[in-house]
């Protein structure tokens, strides 16, 4: 199945029945997480720090699940895309230009979608960073904010969620790709990003880590 990047996507109004069972890397269900509103794969390759052809895998794994949906659009929002020349033999699908092609239908065998993402390069977690100042276990902090949802997959929903909040630019600053790459060895220490973490573990997820990181 091609992905368009630039389609949205959102979630179905009965996700929550069909996941139930359903075992997906962690980037899939955080893609999913960030559905609540419209995205399409660029954005959400942007969000999590992933390559988008990672973000276009995700959203076929949840397409194929029936998790989400292609989002429709209004008159009113279709009107403010900007507007492009089209040859009167072609129309616009999305942001991507089809032909028209009369020509007779052929049946086609119904496709198989297989649910599991095939194993992404493993990437070699950060190791542990020395420093003058002081240093704290990254890990166990999002450990703790997992199990404040109950571990499992809510927790690793509330990680991401949590995770999402920081600043891009710090997390590359200090070597951080994603919630996976963070081995149980990593050190934090900078002082910005811990701050970070900390507002935005107690205003997304209502858990305190100060102590944690207490110095």
């Amino acid at each position: 199945m091609q992905i368009n990047p630039d389609t949205r996507y959102t979630r179905t109004k009965d996700f929550e029945s069909k996941v139930a069972g359903l075992e997906f890397p962690p980037e899939v269900w955080a893609a999913l997480s960030l559905l609540e509103q419209p995205a399409n794969a660029r954005e959400m390759a942007a969000a999590l720090l992933v390559p988008v052809a990672t973000a276009q895998q995700a959203v076929e794994a949840l397409l194929g699940a029936g998790l989400i949906e292609a989002k429709a659009i209004g008159w009113s929002e279709f009107a403010k895309r900007p507007k492009n020349p089209i040859p009167a033999a072609t129309r616009a699908l999305g942001d991507a230009i089809v032909s028209i092609r009369l020509s007779p239908t052929i049946a086609r065998a119904p496709a198989v979608v297989n649910l599991r993402l095939a194993a992404a390069p493993t990437t070699p977690a950060p190791t542990a960073r020395a420093a003058a100042g002081p240093g704290w276990k990254l890990r166990p902090a999002l450990d703790a904010i997992a199990e404040s949802a109950g571990g499992g997959i809510p927790g690793q929903l509330l990680v991401y969620k949590v995770f999402l909040q920081l600043p891009p630019d710090l997390l590359k600053a200090n070597g951080i790709e994603s919630v996976s790459s963070v081995g149980p060895d990593f050190v934090l220490t900078d002082p910005a990003l811990r701050d970070a973490l900390i507002e935005a573990a107690r205003t997304h997820a209502s858990v305190d880590l100060a102590p944690r990181f207490a110095s």
